[in-house]
């Protein structure tokens, strides 16, 4: 999530006369210029997850439905096992502009679901260790917290770690994410472990399906407008890992 180095990379693609590039924007004022460059040059440009409005191709998600779907599974929990009431951290992307919206998702989904629940704390921490930083802080400030949120799995992660660390196990806790990483599953997987579920994002589809999409323009000629693809998303529980209802095979 380095800016610099993402436009740096990008202006070489160009330069260097690739037939194509998909990227993940960071800061899409950043890199708009560049892609209106590709553009012109005949370059195939595209973007996958998060977008930029003048790519040729854009495989994205919604991020507040994503996000919402997020939620919803973390406060139906709270509402079903929590009576509703319960302290909730959400660890966001909120540092990725276009990943905001994700975090409003989650925060909605969890107070629509159990609108009793108290969000003590929403911070930016996408990866494991500033997952783990902000819930040891938060845990100090509120040591009565109970469940962790995450908008992907690897800041959720380091939640987790933090949480188990400090002794919060047991049928009143738990960790929720997105994403359907295999560290996360993985952990989803025990059985008794606070970690209750995920959103699969089908990345690996996404991918693939990008890489067919940018070879067809390449050879074939490049859409005028932009053409946008839905990434599919489902809610990943638990207890569907557990009994074999999502389907899963544990890299090794």
């Amino acid at each position: 999530y380095n800016v610099d180095t993402q436009v740096n990379a990008l202006e070489s693609l160009v330069n260097d006369g690739y037939s194509g590039f998909t990227f993940t924007p960071i800061d899409t004022e950043a890199t708009h210029d560049i892609v209106d460059t590709a553009n012109e040059k005949g370059i195939v440009t595209a973007c996958i997850a998060q977008t930029q409005d003048n790519v040729k191709l854009s495989y994205t998600l919604n991020e507040y439905d994503y996000g919402h779907a997020i939620g919803l599974q973390a406060g139906q929990w709270i509402a079903d096992n929590l009576g509703g009431k319960a302290q909730v951290c959400i660890i966001s992307q909120d540092n990725v502009e276009s990943v905001i919206a994700r975090g409003d998702g989650v925060n909605d989904g969890i107070l629509e679901a159990a609108p009793d629940a108290e969000i003590v704390a929403r911070q930016a921490g996408d990866t494991l260790e500033g997952g783990m930083d902000i819930v040891e802080s938060v845990l100090a400030q509120y040591p009565d917290l109970n469940v962790v949120v995450g908008t992907n799995d690897s800041g959720a992660i380091g939640g987790y770690q933090a949480m188990v660390n400090a002794g919060k196990e047991g049928d009143n806790y738990a960790v929720f994410s997105g994403d359907a990483t295999d560290e996360a599953l993985s952990y989803i997987s025990e059985e008794d472990s606070i970690y209750r579920g995920t959103v699969d994002l089908f990345p690996y589809k996404g991918g693939y399906e990008s890489a067919i999409y940018m070879y067809q323009y390449a050879t074939e000629g490049i859409p005028e407008d932009q053409v946008t693809v839905y990434l599919p998303y489902v809610p990943v529980p638990k207890a569907d890992v557990l009994d074999g209802t999502y389907a899963w095979t544990p890299a090794k």
